[in-house]
């Protein structure tokens, strides 16, 4: 579940938690044509007051293509009402709520997950991007922090701490954290593309250059990448290196050309504009 979750939303109570609950009598809606969702919807007309079952409900609308975030929702809601110490079924709610982008209800159910489970690594993690979301940068680093004492090669929470830093203007700490991230997961575009960028500022081009390049190996023919290479050979006067990535960059992509050479920017991977950060998925 990687996709961008992430429009800085208000603040809310988390007493708001429980005002998205429906009603026990509300009979949850079939689905024609999935037997999974059309058994499990007679099971829990038969066992409305079943927790685990409106758990698995909820696991199933979300196993759909394309997954129905509403109906999860609803169902993991139940499940928080009926089994309230039940730390994932608040975990799960509030994957869904951030999905459904109303974050201000995600964040009190990841609240209570990390109240009832202290060390729930994926909760913090999750309530740390809440956070970040929120500008409260500060309070995203210390949620990240616990996720990672519990869980130290959590992936998203690395990254996402790069974020937070970044956003603080620590960059040192930023690049630290990216590159642990780098570590976790090698195959990671993302992580690779922040750490050159804290290179490329500090004007360590030589090392973003090498993560480029292995940016470039991940994810071919990439133009921001192809560009960003270009930016980083042309400050390390190497010409004809600069010259091969520049050609390469607007071959692919002309619009390239429309930037201007005394231009010292960074240029964003288009898939990170719209991804975003990174939301740890839902458990079964």
């Amino acid at each position: 579940m990687q996709r961008n979750p992430f429009r800085p939303p208000g603040i809310l109570a988390p007493a708001l938690l429980m005002t998205v609950l429906l009603p026990l009598a509300c009979a949850p809606e079939r689905q024609e044509g999935d037997p999974q969702i059309n058994e499990l919807a007679e099971e829990v007309s038969e066992n409305p007051d079943d927790a685990e079952l409106r758990f698995r409900f909820g696991l199933a609308f979300l196993e759909l293509e394309p997954p129905d975030l509403e109906q999860a929702a609803e169902q993991f809601a139940e499940a928080t009402y009926l089994a309230p110490a039940w730390s994932r079924a608040y975990y799960n709610h509030g994957v869904v709520l951030a999905e459904l982008e109303h974050y201000n209800e995600a964040q009190a159910a990841f609240e209570r997950a990390v109240e009832l489970e202290p060390d729930y690594a994926p909760a913090w993690s999750n309530l740390g991007l809440i956070h970040h979301l929120n500008a409260r940068y500060t309070e995203a680093v210390e949620a990240f922090r616990r996720a990672l004492a519990v869980d130290p090669d959590y992936y998203e929470a690395r990254f996402n701490l790069g974020c937070s830093y970044e956003k603080l203007r620590d960059m040192p700490r930023a690049a630290e954290a990216y590159e642990a991230a780098v570590a976790i997961n090698p195959e990671a575009p993302p992580a690779y593309h922040n750490l050159a960028r804290m290179y490329y500022i500090a004007g360590r081009y030589e090392e973003a250059v090498e993560k480029l390049e292995r940016l470039d190996e991940l994810r071919p023919d990439n133009p921001p990448t192809l560009y960003n290479l270009y930016r980083c050979h042309t400050a390390l006067g190497n010409v004809a290196e600069a010259e091969a990535y520049y050609k390469r960059a607007t071959t692919i992509d002309p619009r390239y050309t429309e930037i201007p050479l005394e231009s010292h920017e960074f240029i964003p991977m288009e898939e990170l504009e719209r991804q975003g950060y990174l939301l740890s998925p839902a458990e079964e």
